[in-house]
């Protein structure tokens, strides 16, 4: 006997696949890439660096403030730290800037 479910467009059923899910997923790894290379390539490393400066805002900001300091590694070849509100405004900056280049 299977088990009735509603579907909707865009909406996964399976909590694995879930868009919340896979984005927590991707930003951990992103962490963890980070320390490893920070461990092969040493602290002074531009991943080292970055995570000293993860841990340093973090710190500073607690969890108080409801907006999860990450760390991720950009398209662009450059760790980003920050909000995920300032990492994404950056992201679109260097979008736009790109954009103007090639126009």
């Amino acid at each position: 006997m299977s088990a009735t479910t509603t579907w909707m467009a865009g909406v996964s059923t399976e909590r694995r696949s879930t868009p919340d899910r896979r984005v927590t997923h991707s930003i951990l790894c992103q962490e963890a890439l980070a320390h490893i290379i920070a461990e092969t390539r040493g602290e002074d490393s531009y991943a080292g660096r970055a995570l000293k400066e993860l841990d340093r805002r973090r710190a500073e900001n607690g969890l108080a403030s409801g907006d999860d300091e990450i760390i991720i590694y950009s398209l662009r070849g450059h760790w980003l730290v920050g909000t995920v509100r300032e990492i994404r405004e950056a992201m679109d900056a260097a979008a736009q800037a790109a954009s103007r280049r090639h126009h």
